[in-house]
């Protein structure tokens, strides 16, 4: 894929109904990365902003989750690649909608603010098109201790390694539309 041209927005960002968590969608070459902040850090917010030259190499995370994402021309990407975002109402609760391509394939996600007996967070909702068999399909995220990933047990694998989480649909097809689904939130603080 060409380069993208930069969009008008660098920065889209959606919080949870109550404050306590925002993702940040921040472009960054050819696509939008994105990251996970927890609002009550006082350093994550103070990088929030200033630091998104931190979120596409990861070394380390600012706020809680940084996406993996790959390189400007990686067919199937860590995470997916992202060339277009727009903040929508839906049925009166503001949510972020988002496509972009790699190689022969196309992606899209909806990012929905969700407020759970288990905390505050978001709901990602991905899906990917494409002809060819992929080598990869999912997305990565470089985190700490301080989310809990919940995926759809039909239909999404979580795999966590050291400081990585990398969430996949659980079948994938030779060629068509696969998706994935997982819910983020923050995790209750111990006593």
């Amino acid at each position: 894929m060409s380069k993208a041209s930069e969009p008008s927005v660098a920065m889209v960002a959606l919080s949870t109904i109550g404050g306590q968590m925002t993702v940040q969608f921040i472009w960054k070459d050819d696509r939008y990365v994105h990251r996970l902040v927890i609002n009550d850090d006082a350093e994550a917010r103070t990088e929030s902003v200033a630091g998104t030259e931190s979120v596409a190499g990861a070394e380390s995370v600012a706020g809680a989750a940084s996406s993996v994402d790959g390189g400007t021309t990686e067919d199937w990407p860590a995470s997916p690649p992202l060339q277009q975002l727009s903040e929508e109402s839906i049925d009166g609760q503001s949510v972020v909608l988002g496509v972009g391509a790699a190689g022969r394939s196309h992606w899209s996600v909806s990012v929905v603010p969700v407020d759970s007996g288990t905390g505050q967070g978001f709901r990602f909702e991905w899906a990917c098109r494409h002809k060819l068999e992929s080598t990869f399909l999912g997305t990565t995220y470089q985190t700490d201790d301080r989310l809990d990933f919940c995926v759809d047990a039909d239909s999404t694998l979580l795999q966590r390694t050291g400081n990585h989480v990398v969430i996949e649909p659980a079948h994938r097809s030779t060629s068509g539309t696969d998706c994935w689904s997982y819910t983020v939130t923050v995790k209750a603080k111990s006593n």
